[in-house]
């Protein structure tokens, strides 16, 4: 799925958020599944178009 940058930065720091919180040890397989998640989602949310903001924070809110 194509994405524009800007989305793709804001997920980042999701991430990079989320696994500062977890040990070491689990974050590889965490952002593996977040980042899948977070996409699929954003896929979900878009469908045929291409996801914008509005679609990233949808899926954000549902994380928390």
């Amino acid at each position: 799925m194509r994405v524009s940058n800007y989305i793709e930065n804001k997920i980042e720091r999701y991430i990079q958020e989320v696994l500062r919180q977890l040990p070491r040890s689990d974050r590889k397989a965490a952002r593996e599944k977040l980042e899948n998640t977070i996409y699929a989602m954003l896929e979900s949310y878009a469908g045929d178009r291409t996801p914008d903001t509005d679609d990233l924070r949808a899926v954000l809110r549902e994380f928390g």
